[in-house]
């Protein structure tokens, strides 16, 4: 969404206005009270409204101007729906014009009428006689129209127990405020003078309706607007919503749920995340995004709904690493769809795909240094053949024209490419993707940029790391400004409250007046910690694991599975080293890995060989594995070892592989290291440094 400043008040307003009673409808609400004064609007930048859907097919002109208004004007903490049905008591569904929420000042419940005040013949309290096509008609009364709108949103929103007070005063009532507001777009205060009915008129200002002059005055700013929209609500409390409370009242008007591996729901989509997922498939579309910006979320959803609206279509799914493969097997159980549907959805890992449809393949892979040159080898001794009519690749920064060749050949001739990648991540690869798909046969690609970031505020010090390493020259103050300029898109979002208010941005509200300093952020979501050995580092994260038996959401990280002599104390395997230590003392775990997949769970120790396309992700265990593997994963609380010796084990591609780690953890990162003067440290260190002077 594009930025928008506030403009200067219009001084001149009021002057112009030329009559007593067009100033009394325009002034009808009481004048702002200490909740709306709050507001400081003169020293915000906004973003406009963010809205969960565009317009419905039947919206009506009056619909569209009003919508659009809507966008205009409120900030992006209000978020907006325009011809949703909401579904109350009994599974009845009812379909209300507009709904705007705001996780504070709560839901307003919108009825938008096109009529004009020569159409109105008669207004009842329930049903209202309406002129149209020359013929009288008897119509709802747009305002017990509301009334009944209002009372389904409150039943769809008291069917989540966490929206309601659970104790005290109000115990069993909705902590969210609900208001009903009904806007004639085609009344203005002037036509009401010019009728001789008095009724009409009586019962707007009653019910206290918003009229044309609302939406058409030219010399109303965003600033008047706004306060005028605050002041619509029928009652003053406030809510105080937890973000999983948040979520709950976006999925109580529709937004589908973002599944854990685990298969918790952990939240909805965003309007973004959801445009990108209902985008059109006439041409190719490539997503590119940081870590953490729901990449694969999108991509699972996506994969849904073209199986959904696209009932023969067969659905391909590929991506670079075998446990991202599975990965997104897991999220796709989660999804509540017909299993039918879900049926069409076929994932694959590259080289899955390939050791299956390419038997060719295996007989190649040890006359080459690099399995996808493989790949390119059997495409060339097989037939190939299109397959599906939709490809949705994850972890497209992998994919050489080896890849891009076997992706075009199992896509049907008018089939639909979408690809996801991050820039950052490019472990094997250097040029712009875009290029590589033109060269590969995927013309007419459209590129769109997810930003909104679904961790922390750790996403941050991993670009300040990552930024210092592709440019030392650089100075810091300009490197700090490249990675708060990108931090204010991935984070201003209500959603993200708290890491809005760390990166220093301007926000409309805060949560009960506290305020988060930048640096205690950064200081308790980052430990760095200086080892003497490899024995050591292992000691001190099994220490740290033992600690939180409860709560083992947790990525360990090694560079490599056998730390080389000279590194540290000795030749070493840092991983069966680590899984001893955290059998000792009874930490369950699951080692990911290709040659020897073990797990301790509960007292049983087992190896399964290669588990990467088999190993149970919503598991409740200590997860171990190196780098390479984790990409696409996430935990609460990360564990990277080695963390020196990246220039050893990736020569050319620190940057990217310490990225990769760092933007791992939702909540913490540790890192180890021994060599504090080693690149990769250095650099960390410095990044580190450089955000905290922010605050």
């Amino acid at each position: 969404m594009q930025r928008t400043g506030l403009r200067p008040g219009a001084t001149g307003a009021a002057k112009i206005r030329k009559n007593s009673r067009r100033r009394r409808l325009w002034t009808a609400r009481p004048a702002a009270d200490a909740i709306v004064r709050h507001l400081d609007f003169s020293r915000l930048e906004v973003i406009v409204a963010t809205m969960y859907t565009s317009f419905s097919e039947d919206a009506t002109d009056g619909e569209r101007r009003f919508f659009r208004k809507l966008e205009a004007n409120l900030p992006d903490e209000f978020m907006v729906w325009q011809g949703v049905e909401v579904e109350g008591k009994k599974g009845k569904k009812r379909e209300i014009d507009f709904i705007v929420f705001h996780p504070i000042y709560g839901v307003w419940v919108i009825e938008v009428k096109d009529w004009q005040a020569g159409q109105i013949l008669s207004t009842g309290e329930k049903n209202w006689e309406i002129l149209e096509r020359g013929k009288p008609q008897v119509r709802r009364s747009p305002f017990a129209q509301v009334r009944e709108n209002k009372y389904t949103v409150k039943d769809a929103l008291q069917r989540h127990v966490e929206l309601k007070h659970a104790k005290g005063l109000h115990k069993g009532k909705l902590k969210v405020p609900i208001h009903s507001l009904v806007v004639f777009v085609n009344i203005s205060s002037d036509d009401l003078e010019g009728i001789t009915r008095k009724d009409l008129r009586e019962k707007l200002l009653k019910e206290k309706a918003w009229l044309q002059d609302i939406l058409d005055d030219p010399f109303a700013d965003e600033k008047e607007w706004q306060e005028k929209f605050l002041q619509s609500r029928d009652v003053k409390f406030q809510s105080d919503l937890s973000l999983p409370e948040i979520e709950k009242v976006k999925e109580s008007f529709g937004v589908p749920k973002v599944f854990a591996p685990s298969g918790e729901s952990v939240g909805t989509l965003d309007a973004y995340q959801r445009r990108l997922v209902e985008m059109n498939p006439n041409r190719h579309l490539v997503i590119e995004g940081p870590a953490g910006s729901g990449k694969s979320v999108v991509l699972i959803k996506r994969a849904v709904f073209l199986a959904k609206k696209h009932s023969t279509w067969t659905i391909g799914v590929m991506c670079y690493n075998a446990l991202m493969g599975q990965y997104l097997r897991t999220l796709i159980s989660g999804e509540s769809e017909n299993k039918a549907i879900l049926s069409r959805i076929k994932i694959w890992d590259v080289f899955q795909w390939a050791n299956e449809h390419l038997p060719v393949i295996r007989s190649l892979y040890s006359q080459v240094d690099d399995p996808r040159k493989a790949i390119g080898l059997a495409l060339d001794k097989s037939d190939s053949w299109p397959q599906y009519d939709a490809l949705l690749v994850d972890e497209g920064q992998d994919a050489d024209e080896n890849l891009l060749r076997l992706y075009r050949s199992v896509l049907k001739e008018e089939g639909h490419l979408t690809l996801f990648y991050d820039n950052r991540q490019m472990l094997y690869t250097n040029s712009p993707m875009v290029e590589r798909l033109e060269a590969a046969g995927f013309a007419g690609t459209k590129e769109k940029a997810l930003v909104k970031q679904q961790r922390s505020v750790l996403i941050l010090l991993a670009l300040a790391f990552f930024e210092r390493l592709k440019k030392p020259d650089t100075p810091p103050e300009e490197l700090l400004q490249r990675v708060l300029t990108l931090g204010e898109r991935m984070f201003f979002d209500v959603k993200n409250l708290v890491l809005g208010l760390v990166t220093g941005l301007a926000r409309l509200f805060t949560r009960k007046g506290g305020r988060v300093e930048w640096k205690k952020e950064i200081e308790s979501r980052v430990q760095l910690v200086r080892v003497s050995s490899c024995r050591e580092s292992v000691r001190e994260v099994v220490n740290n694991l033992a600690l939180r038996q409860d709560d083992v959401d947790a990525l360990v990280l090694l560079p490599q599975r056998r730390i080389k002599r000279g590194i540290f104390d000795e030749e070493m395997d840092v991983a069966s080293l680590l899984r001893e230590e955290l059998r000792k003392r009874g930490v369950s775990y699951v080692y990911v890995d290709l040659r020897e997949g073990q797990q301790f769970l509960e007292g049983r120790t087992t190896s399964v060989g290669d588990n990467r396309r088999s190993v149970d992700l919503g598991i409740s265990a200590v997860k171990i594995m190196t780098i390479h593997t984790s990409k696409g994963l996430d935990a609460k609380e990360v564990h990277v070892l080695g963390f020196d010796i990246l220039e050893d084990t990736f020569p050319g591609k620190v940057a990217e592989v310490g990225y990769v780690a760092l933007t791992r953890a939702k909540e913490k990162v540790y890192v180890y290291y021994q060599n504090e003067h080693s690149t990769s440290v250095q650099a960390l260190i410095e990044a580190r440094q450089n955000l905290l002077k922010k605050r």
